[in-house]
């Protein structure tokens, strides 16, 4: 399976840096190294201050961020989809956005029931560039699986446009919005819904419902108070469908009553809460579109 070729080649990666930093001058914005990869992680995932680290910009933690949060994300997008009738769909043509190792078509492969996946991910880090290569290699043994990916910034392809001869059903949101908080773009959510809505109107696979997921921190500091205006903008464009929000805090912006912004709307989307469930992290919103 894709999971296991890859935490494999992760965990041979990291090994070969021994104890030492992942590159031979480290480029802690401090000017010291912070003394582990954790420390590292833990200043990318919950808010750098003033000289901390706000980006997996060294190759060393690159493979500790896969070595440690894979299978968690993985297992996310697997309870997810267990909730989804994926009979309904005849493919699974996916985009995926901040797409890292790809979790989501760990996942998709393990649910796919023989249907075939088109996978195109975007990340616009380069450290990623040597697994990225290995999920592609891994791909080429398969006549069911088409997957490309990128180090390249998705705002950037939405703005050239996507190619005119591909469609999608599925896309894919995981832990982007609260990398784009903890890096002062959070307002670029706005650009990343109406690449979204762009998609559906030119890039949409025929005879399918649309799947889109997003899977991120469940916490209101983190961003996650901006993942439920996606359903206001579609609903605004004329779409219509059913949405799951799940989150720990039925009070919250991903809560038990829907939030909104926007009184006139063309579309209809039904709302639906679910607690987090024992089997996942974080919070999500999971949008079928008819």
């Amino acid at each position: 399976m894709l999971f296991d070729e890859i935490k494999k080649f992760s965990l041979n990666m990291f090994s070969c840096y021994g104890d030492n930093c992942g590159l031979k001058r480290c480029n802690h914005p401090s000017g010291e190294c912070s003394g582990s990869c954790k420390n590292c992680l833990d200043q990318v995932h919950w808010g750098p201050t003033l000289n901390e680290r706000v980006d997996y910009d060294c190759p060393k933690l690159i493979y500790s961020y896969v070595n440690g949060f894979l299978g968690r994300y993985e297992n996310n997008m697997l309870t997810l989809l267990n909730d989804i009738d994926l009979s309904r769909y005849p493919c699974f043509n996916v985009l995926s956005i901040g797409c890292g190792a790809a979790p989501d078509l760990m996942a998709l492969e393990l649910v796919r029931e023989r249907k075939p996946i088109f996978y195109k991910g975007y990340d616009r880090n380069p450290l990623w560039e040597d697994i990225h290569n290995c999920i592609e290699e891994y791909a080429n043994a398969f006549s069911w699986l088409d997957a490309d990916l990128y180090q390249e910034d998705i705002f950037e392809a939405f703005g050239d446009g996507m190619p005119k001869d591909e469609d999608y059903n599925v896309v894919v949101i995981q832990y982007l919005i609260s990398h784009l908080y903890n890096t002062d773009q959070i307002d670029d959510v706005n650009i990343l819904y109406q690449g979204i809505i762009n998609l559906l109107s030119y890039n949409r696979l025929d005879n399918s419902p649309f799947l889109i997921i997003i899977n991120d921190i469940d916490t209101l500091n983190k961003g996650r108070n901006k993942i439920y205006l996606l359903l206001s903008r579609l609903e605004s464009a004329g779409f219509s469908g059913r949405a799951t929000a799940y989150s720990k805090f039925p009070k919250g912006d991903l809560g038990e009553k829907r939030w909104g912004n926007c009184e006139t709307t063309l579309g209809c989307i039904e709302y639906t809460y679910k607690a987090t469930p024992d089997t996942m992290e974080g919070a999500a919103l999971v949008i079928e579109l008819e």
